[in-house]
């Protein structure tokens, strides 16, 4: 509930780049100063694991169940292609160009745009807007 209507409220919460985290009033009332102890979640992934500043781990979760819509990118069928997901963070807009180039990384937000055409010029990458 927020306190006074906002316009970008929606979009904040649909940001990839944000954290719209959803929890029972128990853990979320438990929570001390640095954030939950404990995670849940809904989705083709569960949570796995977390290594602090390095990245997060998930895996595919064998009970869930879709449902039976097509998928429109942000609702609908929902299924997990591949067993393991790692979200590495990486601040340095520099070190994710690196590392999509490499194959370091299959997917990398926010790069450069001085990168932009050194990574269309690599095999299998490219850019969207």
């Amino acid at each position: 509930v927020l306190k006074k209507p906002s316009s970008v409220a929606m979009t904040i919460l649909a940001d990839q780049t944000q954290l719209a985290a959803v929890m029972p009033k128990e853990i979320a009332e438990s929570a001390g100063p640095t954030g939950a102890k404990e995670y849940v979640g809904t989705g083709p992934f569960k949570f796995s694991g977390w290594k602090k500043d390095q990245y997060l781990h998930f895996t595919k979760f064998k009970a869930y169940q879709p449902v039976n819509k097509p998928a429109s990118g942000v609702a609908g069928k929902k299924e997990a292609k591949v067993k393991d997901i790692y979200w590495y963070f990486a601040p340095d807009p520099s070190t994710r160009s690196a590392g999509l180039i490499s194959g370091q990384y299959d997917i990398a937000l926010s790069v450069p745009y001085d990168a932009v055409k050194q990574i269309e010029s690599t095999p299998g990458k490219k850019i969207q807007p």
